[in-house]
């Protein structure tokens, strides 16, 4: 599969499903079956126009992200998601968290850097007020 972008670009007459495409010479060609809408991977400032291509677990996939909707809170539904895959590939590395504190992490850097600014700001305020 491959995200929007990706068919835009290397398909510009259209026509992505049933394409061909392969990552290097070393590797098998693959077939397109479908064309998913881009995703913003890394965060909310990533760049949704970047090429995005989706291989199957036994092809070139080395990682994996997937998002899991529950009607639990999220505390048992990642309890229960650990279990879960923990009994399927008791070595497998994990890394779960909550899409809250995914959104959180990924606009950290932002966050901090804004009160950063406001702080200097506020200072700068206070130290002209003094004259």
């Amino acid at each position: 599969m491959v995200g929007a972008s990706a068919a835009r670009e290397l398909w510009p007459e259209g026509g992505a499903v049933g394409g061909r495409l392969r990552f290097s010479e070393n590797e098998p060609w693959g077939e397109v079956v479908g064309v998913v809408g881009d995703v913003l991977q890394q965060g909310l400032d990533d760049d949704p126009t970047r090429l995005q291509f989706y291989v199957p677990f036994d092809g070139l996939a080395r990682r994996a992200n997937v998002v899991v909707r529950s009607s639990a809170p999220p505390p048992a539904a990642l309890t229960a998601l650990r279990t879960a895959l923990r009994s399927a590939e008791p070595d497998m590395v994990l890394s779960l968290s909550t899409m809250r504190e995914r959104l959180r992490d990924s606009i950290a850097t932002r966050r901090f850097t804004m009160a950063l600014v406001v702080a200097l700001g506020a200072l700068a305020a206070f130290l002209a007020s003094l004259g």
